[in-house]
């Protein structure tokens, strides 16, 4: 018989490898583009650019005024993504927890988005931008809200 928490948490566990791989190590099968990425890295940071931006909605704003405009096409693909990456986060944590909760649901996305964040900050494979946390964490609060939504149909079919 399938156990449906053993499910979900090998699924999550895949989109945790997925998440890590397309979001923070960026590999799509050219190892050389990946050195790169570090070498360009180690070079603004001999430059003073440390690609870590901690002020909230610095790089938020302008691509919001952007999409607004009508002239922000990459910046609109760019926030569309950043939120749906993180729906699946919302949606499978609450299907782990024994007692699920917003509280608790969309405080582990943020830590583990945190940790992301962070993580691209270290293997500098990335830039490290508190704007991407409040972003990646609207995609997880949507999944949480879907998953509630599915929980209150499925308990309303069973009684």
């Amino acid at each position: 018989m399938v156990n449906p928490k053993k499910t979900v948490k090998y699924i999550f566990i895949f989109y945790l490898i997925l998440v890590f791989n397309f979001v923070i190590i960026k590999f799509f099968g050219d190892f050389g583009s990946l050195i790169d990425r570090i070498k360009d890295r180690i070079e603004l940071i001999k430059n003073g650019y440390w690609h870590l931006q901690i002020r909230p909605f610095e790089t938020l704003w302008p691509s919001i005024k952007l999409i607004m405009s009508g002239t922000g096409g990459p910046a609109m693909h760019n926030l569309i993504a950043n939120v749906i990456v993180f729906i699946p986060m919302g949606l499978l944590i609450p299907m782990l927890l024994s007692k699920p909760s917003f509280v608790k649901a969309i405080g582990i996305s943020i830590g583990l988005i945190a940790t992301v964040e962070l993580l691209q900050f270290i293997t500098l494979l990335g830039v490290a931008d508190i704007d991407d946390v409040i972003v990646n964490t609207s995609g997880a609060i949507i999944g949480y809200i879907f998953y509630s939504i599915v929980k209150t149909f499925i308990t309303s079919i069973r009684t």
